[in-house]
């Protein structure tokens, strides 16, 4: 498995031959690159907006994680669509309910053809317990579509978040993209619809000393 991987973002649509000319390694798709997956219709045979994200993956031919709302029979979510080769490999919800939100059926971890990754969607990313127990289960690359930017600063988190924890993360929404390798730095930001950038995977593990007011 490679420890340095290329990272491909958009926030809106793309042609699968943009991956292809820039040599991606992982594709990562905002909310507005599809209209919302209704899983009535997609059973009914009247959707096809699944249809639409598998083949983009399989043209691709690399692991591709898509945030898109979903409807559920009425309920609302925002979610992560994860697919490879064409291939479904999971959908990550967001699980804290708003007005949005109907909340969700947990966190999700995906094997793909770069290795373990652990699914965040949204502002669950500030829940450092959902965090902790994707990393015991060997994920080496958090990613966190979906978020907004109206009550915590982003940047500041996915750093923290990262060097508290050793683990590289990847966060986009409202923001843009933020990605870290987990060693206390922000690696890449850039607030643009599309940016490629280079991220290691290798987890930096420490030790961290934490101050309480009491003497234990």
């Amino acid at each position: 498995m490679k420890e340095k991987i290329k990272v491909f973002y958009s926030e809106k649509a793309i042609d699968y031959d943009d991956v292809i000319l820039h040599c991606a390694d992982l594709v990562v798709l905002g909310s507005q690159s599809f209209e919302t997956l209704d899983f009535k219709n997609e059973l009914n045979g009247q959707g096809g907006v699944f249809d639409k994200m598998k083949t983009f993956s399989k043209k691709v031919r690399r692991p591709v994680f898509i945030a898109i709302k979903t409807n559920d029979y009425g309920k609302i979510r925002r979610s992560v669509v994860a697919l490879e080769d064409g291939k479904l490999l999971t959908i990550a919800d967001c699980n804290g309910a708003s007005l949005d939100n109907f909340g969700g059926f947990g966190y999700k971890i995906c094997h793909t053809s770069l290795g373990k990754f652990g699914i965040i969607v949204a502002n669950d990313i500030k829940n450092t317990e959902a965090l902790k127990a994707l990393l015991l289960c060997e994920s080496r690359l958090i990613i966190n579509l979906y978020v907004d930017v109206y009550d915590f600063n982003v940047q500041n988190l996915v750093a923290s978040l990262g060097y508290l924890f050793g683990t590289p993360i990847i966060s986009c929404g409202g923001h843009g993209v933020v990605a870290t390798n987990g060693v206390g730095k922000i690696d890449f930001f850039s607030n643009k619809d599309r940016a490629e950038f280079c991220l290691s995977t290798k987890r930096s593990l420490k030790t961290v000393n934490v101050k309480t007011p009491f003497n234990i």
